[in-house]
């Protein structure tokens, strides 16, 4: 498989790809009319090896251990090298992710104040307006009271037509098109509602059997029901309800927050649910700081069959044309 081939099958550009071949974290074995041959095993790579970079691997340190991957045997000091290597990398990691969980935190708060305040702004403001518009009416009825129009039946029959409304559909043009999401704060709710409005796409809701309080929320409290979840890789907690005819549908958005560098587990819980095979599968996600990282490709391994587009990280304030941009970057081929 050539580096352009992978790039179009795994949704990873090819700047990405020459910089892993140029640094010989991807080996190829043969050459093909002078093109580089990689196998699909080599490339499978791929992911683990942009997460282990974006965590803070040094490139030195990832040669040596994908020479190790691939000779599948290795003495006792460079496995005991590597491990110390991975246990330095592995402290880092989980002490940026509990700086990031803790400023998502306070990201939702701050949000949730904003909300309050902004809510009561526009109560106010819907007051005044609606006397404003009282006082309007009042006086645009003793005008026509005053005045005697004529209007004929043609004229009639035209202001008729043109006021009917256009039928509605939820239906994109094509393929069918889903948008779930999980959403404890509201955040994530709000992107997915740009990518349903943008597609004119169909939209569900993952609501936890469970409602998740504030104190569930909490990722300062190493008890919270959160916290205690996203510890226990098998937690799948229950959702209210299900979303009927998945058959019928041909690309599905996931989106979900980033908890503990993870999609929360209920997402998986969705996951499992449900049969991907034959789907084209977009992850995205919202975050304080947090990429998707390693979120997406551990949710993929949960399904079989199906396409899985690389994810994107998203914000709760983005525009609609913002997150349309990035919808229409992906190049789904949606009117076919």
């Amino acid at each position: 498989m050539t580096l352009k081939e992978a790039s179009e099958r795994f949704c990873i550009s090819m700047e990405r790809l020459t910089y892993y071949e140029e640094n010989k974290l991807i080996m190829y074995e043969t050459l093909v009319d002078g093109v580089p041959d990689y196998t699909e095993e080599e490339l499978h790579k791929v992911s683990m090896i942009r997460d282990l970079l974006e965590a803070g691997m040094g490139v030195n340190i990832l040669q040596e251990y994908l020479q190790l991957l691939r000779k599948r045997t290795a003495v006792k000091t460079e496995q005991i090298r590597i491990l110390r290597k991975q246990c330095e990398l592995m402290e880092k990691i989980h002490h940026k992710q509990q700086c990031l969980d803790r400023l998502d935190y306070m990201v939702d708060e701050i949000r949730k104040l904003g909300n309050s305040a902004g809510q009561a702004e526009r109560s106010s403001t819907e007051n005044d307006v609606q006397t404003q518009s009282s006082d309007t009416q009042t006086e645009t009825e003793s005008a026509g009271q005053s005045e005697n129009v004529n209007v004929s039946g043609t004229e009639n029959a035209e202001f008729s037509e043109t006021q009917q409304p256009e039928a509605e559909t939820s239906e994109t043009q094509g393929k069918k098109v889903l948008v779930a999401y999980f959403s404890a704060t509201g955040t994530t709710e709000s992107v997915a509602e740009h990518i349903a409005n943008g597609l004119n796409a169909d939209i569900y809701k993952i609501i936890p059997e469970e409602p998740y309080t504030d104190a569930d929320l909490n990722y300062n409290d190493n008890n919270s029901r959160s916290t205690i979840e996203m510890n226990d890789p098998t937690s799948r907690p229950a959702i209210s309800g299900s979303m009927e005819n998945m058959g019928q549908y041909d690309i599905v958005f996931i989106g979900y927050p980033i908890w503990w560098g993870e999609a929360p587990r209920i997402v998986s819980t969705f996951v499992e649910s449900y049969d991907f095979s034959g789907k084209t599968v977009v992850p995205f996600c919202t975050s304080g700081g947090s990429g998707v990282g390693s979120s997406a490709s551990n949710l993929e391994q949960l399904t079989s069959g199906a396409t899985w587009m690389e994810g994107r990280r998203l914000n709760g304030s983005d525009s609609q044309e913002t997150v349309m941009e990035w919808v229409n970057s992906l190049d789904l081929n949606l009117g076919e």
